[in-house]
């Protein structure tokens, strides 16, 4: 499977909010290759996180892939359609973050380090999770992605 092209900044997709996938669309075979070769993408480029604008498909799609130490939260594994955040723990922690849109930069940004997201698999099933540790934090920047936000309008 072919993986996509990141796109870089100051691209104006990173700018723009994506829409949300159509309820249509889930369980098909087309949804869940753009997940698979969002995946493929973003561990060929040695990512923990990528959303569906940062290769140009303008739709509410983030993959994860963040395998941290117990003792900082659950490792996580997936895609996340839709996703909306539904609660945000109190504490917070100011932190480097990359980006694979902006390679070799890093800007500190202020996140939860926890938070509740409700989204949907790719088959439509819908779920609701806590994230915790770089889990919660990598969520967070996708989502802001979605919304055309990036680590630089947020540093801080």
């Amino acid at each position: 499977m072919k993986p996509y092209h990141v796109i870089k900044a100051p691209h104006k997709f990173l700018a723009t909010k994506a829409a949300p996938v159509a309820a249509k669309e889930f369980g098909t075979e087309r949804l869940k290759e753009k997940t698979a070769r969002m995946m493929i993408t973003m561990m060929r480029e040695n990512g923990v996180g990528l959303a569906g604008n940062q290769v140009g498909i303008m739709q509410c799609i983030i993959v994860v892939n963040v395998n941290q130490p117990e003792a900082d939260g659950p490792s996580f594994r997936g895609a996340l359609i839709n996703p909306e955040i539904v609660a945000l723990g109190d504490a917070r922690e100011s932190k480097a973050e990359g980006c694979l849109s902006f390679p070799g930069e890093t800007s500190i940004v202020d996140r939860h380090l926890t938070l509740t997201v409700k989204y949907f698999t790719t088959d439509g099933e819908e779920v609701i999770k806590t994230f915790e540790g770089l889990t919660a934090r990598c969520v967070q920047h996708e989502i802001d992605h979605l919304h055309g936000v990036t680590m630089k309008d947020v540093e801080g």
